[in-house]
């Protein structure tokens, strides 16, 4: 630290002496005074029995002084300035006891001649712990010379300080004075300091919570695309399967604006047609590598199914009328599926499940039970809604399933996005907050999940 020289007053430190701890004890600010009253006048000075007092030098600041060894400072005698000053001590290791007592000028008028006496303004008695920082405040202001009433006078007087170790075992110490708004002004420094390395300290943990929850759901992904691919010979893992497929394969945007929305055209086999066409190849989705949400999973699901025989059961007229429900394609007046009529709200407000329930090729489940491969509507209203395949849990820090992961053609993109539900069971507290703050929000009430069977 760089000493300025610009404030105007003094600082003596002084230590007692080896072997004077009794003197040492007694010693107070009025014992004092004369060392003061004598270093104020220019003359010079002893220390008080027990103390040991070294040559002054000018300055403000005395560094790592040594206990059991005396050091004096004393400044210039210059303007005192009316503002509060502040007697700094820190202990480089271990506590230590001290005294800082200050002084100042103030001249007595007498008939035959004037005589100056040191006057006591102000004391301190402290422990500095180790490592720590004691401020001593003195608020001094000027005050008028008796006898006068010239106050820049009493501004021009200079003021003393003792700074006394008593007592304590540290090796070193520094002192130091300083005005209040120096000190403000250092203060001000270390709490931004401080600030930024709390912010610091929190951006870094963030950054870690983060990268861990990234890794874990990296994992998680790996995990339940591999489980898809190798349980081949069930229907839902082959749903989820040919979701990655299609990811990685065909599609990368959303795009509404589409035909069927199939880049590949898809075949399959019904009770009365062995090469029936399920969805015909839609040319701008093959060029843009783009889909819609429904077209998305009904090629997942009309894949696994196909893949399966699971069509077998249906008339190929039968199946253009599950595809119509699963697209939401509804006529006003409804439409009929296996003898029973269904209006255009229910129809358009359940889709997939309708389509799937209806003909025996799915049940219905909940989120708490849902698993990968499981098809999804979210039903918004009005007409309005969302298709993807589930593809797993999604869980908090705790092991909490707070959301699942979506695999679709989303606005955003095709991909495997992270819900959070918003479910009366599950509690917003940290851990959910940490898990789900950068993720969307579903809930639970307009889920409709089916299990393909």
């Amino acid at each position: 630290m760089t000493t300025t020289r610009v404030f105007p007053w003094a600082l003596l430190a002084l230590t007692a002496a080896t072997g004077a701890a009794e003197a040492a004890k007694k010693a107070d600010c009025k014992t004092l005074r004369p060392v003061a009253e004598a270093m104020l006048e220019g003359r010079k000075t002893k220390a008080p029995k027990g103390y040991t007092l070294a040559a002054p030098f000018e300055d403000q600041k005395v560094s790592r002084l040594t206990l059991g060894k005396a050091l004096v400072a004393i400044s210039k005698k210059v303007p005192f300035r009316a503002e509060a000053t502040l007697v700094e001590v820190k202990a480089t290791d271990r506590a230590a006891a001290f005294l800082v007592c200050e002084y100042t000028l103030q001249p007595r008028k007498f008939v035959l001649f004037d005589k100056t006496k040191a006057v006591l303004l102000g004391s301190a008695r402290f422990v500095v712990k180790a490592g720590e920082t004691h401020p001593s405040w003195f608020e001094s202001q000027p005050q008028v010379v008796v006898g006068t009433n010239d106050k820049a006078t009493a501004e021009s007087q200079p003021r003393v300080y003792l700074a006394v170790s008593e007592s304590g075992k540290a090796s070193a110490v520094d002192i130091e004075l300083m005005p209040r708004s120096e000190f403000d002004r250092r203060t001000r420094v270390r709490l931004e300091a401080e600030a930024a390395r709390s912010r610091a300290a929190e951006e870094e943990r963030r950054r870690q919570a983060e990268a861990a929850l990234a890794a874990k759901r990296a994992e998680e992904e790996a995990a339940m695309l591999r489980a898809a691919e190798l349980a081949s010979s069930d229907v839902r893992a082959a749903t989820l399967a040919a979701a990655f497929d299609m990811d990685k394969r065909l599609y990368n945007t959303w795009d509404w604006d589409l035909g069927t929305g199939a880049a590949e055209a898809i075949y399959g086999q019904t009770s009365d047609t062995k090469n029936k066409l399920l969805l015909g190849k839609d040319s701008a989705a093959a060029a843009q590598k783009a889909t819609y949400c429904v077209s998305f999973t009904a090629q997942a699901t009309f894949r696994a199914l196909s893949k399966f025989g699971r069509l077998k059961s249906l008339t190929a007229s039968e199946f253009d009328t599950l595809k119509r429900v699963f697209f939401g394609n509804v006529p006003e007046k409804g439409i009929t599926l296996r003898g029973k009529t269904y209006t255009l709200q229910t129809a358009v407000e359940s889709q997939s499940q309708l389509a799937l329930t209806a003909y025996g090729l799915g049940t219905a489940v909940t989120w708490k039970t849902a698993a990968g491969g499981d098809v999804v509507y979210v039903n918004h209203g009005g007409g309005s809604g969302h298709a993807y395949v589930y593809a797993g849990p999604y869980k908090d820090a705790n092991g909490r399933q707070v959301g699942y992961y979506a695999y679709g053609a989303h606005v955003s993109g095709v991909m495997n996005r992270i819900y959070c539900l918003d479910d009366p069971s599950i509690t917003m507290d940290d851990a959910y907050d940490k898990a789900c703050t950068d993720e969307y929000q579903q809930a639970s009430s307009e889920l409709l999940i089916t299990r393909l069977n």
